[in-house]
């Protein structure tokens, strides 16, 4: 029984690592359901990596427990977890090193404009000066005291429609800003401003005013 659910967690961890950087689920041939998992798979494991490598490394624990790794499927199958754990933390590190790149190409194209903006993001070096306690810990970031919430302003009224946006900024924000606005998804049918809270609020503690819109 114990190497059934082995072979079943190397199979799935392989097929769930494969998922994040192209999705398995076809969309000309699989159902809406299907595409619906695999997106949701997807969104989820690649959105939370170290969460999902500390759930991983603590099942590969409890497996130690047993007699799995006293064969050589067990060592084979702990290499192929090796294997993906590693793919995944390189995806962790391209992601960290993202908005430097972006920054980068902003001063590239922009030039003196945003060189005069105020922004105060200084990317990670090395893994150890990553904030991993937002990252543990995302809900904390909503408590940041760099930063000024504005929520449910009212920008456009008609008869009884009335649209509102959530502002998100530095506190000491009278110095030009960079500014990001955000129209969240939800093929205008479902979704909320809301959505976007986190990302909002992580690039207002970087010096940026964000605008999260609603259109319903």
């Amino acid at each position: 029984m114990v190497t059934i659910l082995f072979i079943f967690w190397t199979l799935s961890s392989v097929f769930l690592t494969l998922n994040v950087f192209h999705p398995l689920a076809k969309r000309r041939s699989s159902s809406f359901f299907t595409l619906l998992i695999s997106f949701a798979l997807g969104w989820l494991v690649g959105d939370l990596l170290p969460q999902w490598i500390l759930l991983n490394s603590g099942i590969a624990l409890l497996f130690s427990f047993s007699d799995i790794f006293s064969q050589t499927l067990g060592w084979a199958g702990l290499v192929i977890h090796l294997c993906c754990w590693i793919i995944l933390i390189i995806r962790l590190w391209i992601i960290l090193n993202l908005p430097a790149r972006i920054d980068q190409q902003l001063e590239e194209q922009l030039g003196s404009i945003w060189q005069n903006s105020s922004t105060f993001f200084s990317p990670p070096d090395n893994f150890l000066e990553v904030n991993w306690h937002s990252w543990l810990n995302p809900n904390s970031i909503l408590e940041d005291p760099r930063i000024e919430i504005i929520r449910n302003h009212v920008f456009f009224e008609e008869d009884d429609l009335r649209l509102r946006l959530d502002i998100y900024r530095p506190r000491s924000s009278k110095k030009k800003r960079p500014v990001l606005l955000q129209i969240h998804g939800g093929v205008w049918i479902i979704g909320s401003k809301r959505q976007a809270a986190f990302l909002m609020t992580h690039m207002a503690a970087q010096g940026w005013v964000c605008f999260s819109v609603g259109y319903r």
